[in-house]
């Protein structure tokens, strides 16, 4: 036994000699970091580590408990350091380790005083930047945030149009308007109320997408899309903004101010809760509007039997009050899994005054008669759109197999799964009351009673938007691959009355040949594709394709007719990218888009506000499409950047609206025609720069060339045209005594359209800023055209009739505005703000859903 016992002895002692020596004794590090102030655990922060010669022996993060733990490490005597970024640094020196574990417990980290207040960033960047498929305009650090609404917004941004109508238009052409990346369903007056209803201080930036890949719906032929970015507060705790703004009756060139000197009237809050678990988020704003448009039209009519002038004034004035609003959370189920959901909306009511003269003239130019068109008129209208997305991320795994929390990125950047629900709603109600009186040269009455009117209209729509989206990053080959589908439907419904008084009863009775309802049905499903790729050291490129099927239904209800339709198309989409070097790029981007005719521009029935002058649609009016190509040159330099761009674009069915005159009444009839083709070239630019620290100025501009082939009833109508819009704006920022001071303006210009030609239309502004109490009471004066009054001429001319006009808009307008921030505002945790960024969050000065 013995024997045994030393033989065992022996070999053991020779095995530990044949494998070398014991290792040292080592020790594990554990602990949880905690906001001093909240209690919270923080997710993410730096934990460092290092010896008594300060070097760095090794390091790490914590996790979303705030718990972190350093293993494998030596004996022996260190100090640690621990890092966040909105907080105080905390050391620990004299870390002991001398057992298998040393349990730290709860490390307190401090918030950094300097994070209390609202951060103000004051370095100088390019306020226009360039993507592969899109332009991103800085509203936010331009000055435009102290405007009206986001109408005065757009009307300064680079590159974009607003005509007379209010139009958004890019390049001459009208374009969809997104709102936090999700279709607004709306166009023509709809879609401007709700522009005006927008604060202008609400938004972030404006994205413009002249050439969309095939993941966006195709719709805003050659125009392409204009996405409104809202604000996000990336704060968390409790905070809060209020707001309130006065503003004047405005003067015009015709007619002074009616009612007090003060009609402009808007005041509204946000409120914002955020939680490691749970963000809530709302905003309110009523408003109060006086307004005016005045217009002047001289027309001479040539019809087979006669011959004669008249001239039309006309004075509208209205007054509306308005209320928008929005209502919306975030709830993180875990870090790759979030539910957001929302709704926003508004509505109003108001009175609609004034009147229309029209003064009479024979061929001879000798006045014979006048006539007064009176209105007064109520209005209702309100929109809602509700909206749900629930999105699932896949990350990547670490070497142990662990998910990496650490590289989720923005919603389209990483693996996952989208789904996306909006319903909305508008309703709009018009009654309006006409009297009709005539009168001799004399000033005598022609007829005995005025002739009444009474007609209202009815109009509402519903849309269905749903979407699922899928995306798959693929690191080995520097690609990402998308796919997804799109449903939409689309049910537009106008109820149109026309009543005429009949003395004889006496009452109102409905007139059946003018009155009409009218149903616009189209469902839309969609499959798109596409796939990113990063081609050498200083290419990439983006490659989609998009298969939509379109069925379409205008139907008239009165008279059971229907002009049903449907189609089905591909929407190929290409976007290269060339890095040029550090500061410089290029980018080519091909596109085929469409422009698809709506309820409006479909009823046959026609608008009866001016009797002389009527508003048609076409049931039988097809969508046209356009293929587009464009190649665009950034470049940024120290203090300033340019963007230049060339385009040009292809349409074979375009649509306009083609002015006829009736033979026997002298009526001028508006209906939109499907005409042959039109292509059109051009170029723009921006340039800004920092010519001091404090001087900021920006100015861009599009010239282009439009050639449109047209035919109607045997009249040639072709003809080509150039056009050109500009934008300039300055900004000087005072820091120090919390003063800022802005100012600018924008023309846009297009010398001919099919059967007339405009002069420029300007508008400018000014506003000077002052921020108080820390800067979280800031003081606006801002003024809307101070110099010059903005209007639109116009002329007008076939072989039935020629005419000239001016339209004017409000001028001189002085605004006042006050808002003020209250609340504990905490810099949010790194990761916590990427899951923000991926959902859309919201804030307290009128944030939005984001998304896709």
């Amino acid at each position: 036994m013995k024997l045994t016992l030393l033989s065992f002895f022996l070999l053991v002692c020779s095995w530990s000699w044949a494998q070398g020596p014991m290792p040292p004794a080592q020790t594990t590090l554990l602990g949880q970091l905690i906001d001093a102030d909240s209690k919270k655990p923080l997710e993410f922060a730096t934990v460092s580590l290092y010896n008594l010669s300060d070097s760095l022996i090794t390091g790490g993060i914590s996790d979303m408990d705030g718990k972190f733990r350093l293993a494998n490490l030596p004996y022996g005597d260190y100090y640690a350091k621990f890092n966040f970024m909105g907080y105080e640094e905390k050391r620990i020196d004299s870390l002991k380790l001398e057992l298998p574990t040393l349990q730290l417990g709860k490390v307190l980290l401090k918030p950094d005083a300097a994070t209390q207040e609202t951060v103000q960033v004051t370095a100088n960047k390019s306020l226009l930047k360039l993507g592969l498929d899109k332009k991103v305009f800085d509203v936010e650090n331009s000055g435009l945030g102290n405007s009206e609404s986001a109408t005065e917004v757009l009307r300064s941004t680079p590159g974009v149009e607003v005509d007379q109508d209010e139009q958004i238009k890019v390049r001459g052409k009208v374009v969809q308007v997104y709102i936090n990346g999700k279709p607004t369903g709306l166009t023509g007056e709809n879609q401007a109320a709700v522009l005006r209803q927008l604060p202008a201080n609400s938004i972030k930036s404006v994205e413009i997408i002249t050439s969309p890949s095939a993941k966006d719906a195709p719709d805003g032929g050659a125009g392409g899309i204009i996405n409104i970015v809202m604000k996000r507060n990336l704060l968390s705790g409790f905070t809060g903004n209020v707001n309130a703004r006065i503003g004047t009756n405005a003067r015009g060139w015709r007619s002074e101010p009616v009612g007090p000197m003060f009609n402009k009237f808007n005041t509204g809050f946000g409120l914002n809760y955020k939680s490691e678990k749970l963000n809530l988020f709302s905003n309110a704003s009523w408003s109060r509007r006086g307004s005016y448009t005045l217009s002047e039209a001289y027309r001479f009519n040539q019809l087979p039997d006669s011959s004669y002038y008249f001239n039309t004034y006309r004075d509208s004035r209205r007054q509306k009050d308005n209320f928008w609003g929005r209502l919306g959370m975030d709830y993180y189920f875990s870090p790759t899994q979030t539910l957001s959901m929302q709704v926003r909306g508004g509505g109003g009511a108001g009175q609609n005054g004034g009147q229309t003269q029209y003064d009479n003239f024979g061929q001879d130019s000798v006045y014979y008669s006048q006539e007064i068109r009176g209105r007064d008129g109520e209005t209702e209208r309100y929109n809602w759109s509700y909206n749900a997305v629930y999105s699932i991320i896949f990350p990547e795994k670490d070497s142990t197999g662990k998910p990496n929390l650490d590289k989720i990125g923005g919603m389209g950047d990483q693996h996952e799964l989208v789904f996306d629900f909006q319903i909305s709603n508008s309703q709009d109600q018009d009654i309006d009351y006409y009297g009709n009186q005539s009168y001799w040269p004399n000033g005598d009455a022609i007829n005995a009673a005025p002739d009444s009117q009474r007609i209202e209209d009815f109009d509402s729509r519903r849309e269905i938007w749903a979407r699922i989206d899928y995306t798959l990053p693929l690191p080995k080959l520097e690609g990402r691959l998308e796919v997804g589908y799109h449903y939409r439907y689309q049910l537009d419904r106008s109820d149109f009355g026309y009543y005429n008084y009949v003395p004889q009863l006496p009452t109102l009775v409905n007139d059946s040949s003018r009155s009409n309802i009218f149903e616009y049905s189209q469902q839309i499903h969609a499959l798109y594709g596409t796939y990113s790729q990063k081609l050498g050291e200083k290419w990439s490129g983006k490659f989609g394709l998009r298969l939509e099927q379109a069925s379409v239904d205008p139907r008239l209800i009165s008279t059971e007719e229907s002009y049903p339709w449907s189609y089905f198309q591909l929407f190929p989409s290409v976007n290269l990218g060339y890095q040029m070097s550090k500061s410089a790029q290029m980018t080519f981007n091909y596109s085929r888009r469409i422009d698809r005719p709506g309820s409006w521009s479909t009823n046959p029935f026609p608008s009866f506000e001016d009797p002389r002058y009527l508003y048609y649609g076409n049931p039988y009016l097809q969508p046209s499409f356009t293929d587009k190509v464009e190649l665009n040159y950034g470049n940024y330099i120290g203090k300033s950047g340019i963007n230049v761009g060339l385009y040009a674009s292809y349409n074979d069915n375009e649509s306009t609206r083609v002015q006829t005159i009736d033979s026997l009444t002298g009526v001028i009839r508006s209906r939109p025609q499907n005409l042959a083709y039109n292509y059109q070239y051009g170029l723009d630019f921006n340039f800004n720069t920092s010519i001091f620290p404090w001087w900021t100025f920006n100015m861009g501009g599009n010239l282009y060339q439009s050639h449109f082939d047209a035919e109607v009833e045997g009249q040639d109508l072709s003809y080509q045209t150039l056009g050109a819009s500009g934008n300039i704006f300055s900004s000087i920022r005072l820091q120090k005594i919390g003063l800022s001071i802005s100012m600018g303006g924008s023309v846009w210009y297009q010398v001919r359209d099919i059967q007339g030609s405009n002069r420029p239309n300007f508008w400018h502004w000014v506003s000077v800023n002052k921020q108080l109490m820390k800067k979280k009471l800031r003081l606006s004066l801002w003024v809307q055209n101070p110099i010059y009054s903005n209007s639109y001429r116009y002329q007008r001319s076939t072989d039935s009739f020629r005419q000239s006009g001016i339209y004017e808009w409000e001028n001189r307008v002085v605004n006042f505005s006050m808002s003020y921030n209250f609340g504990k505002m905490n810099v949010k945790n790194k990761r916590r703000s990427k899951l923000e960024n991926r959902s859309g969050g919201g804030n307290s000065s009128g944030g939005g859903q984001g998304g896709i």
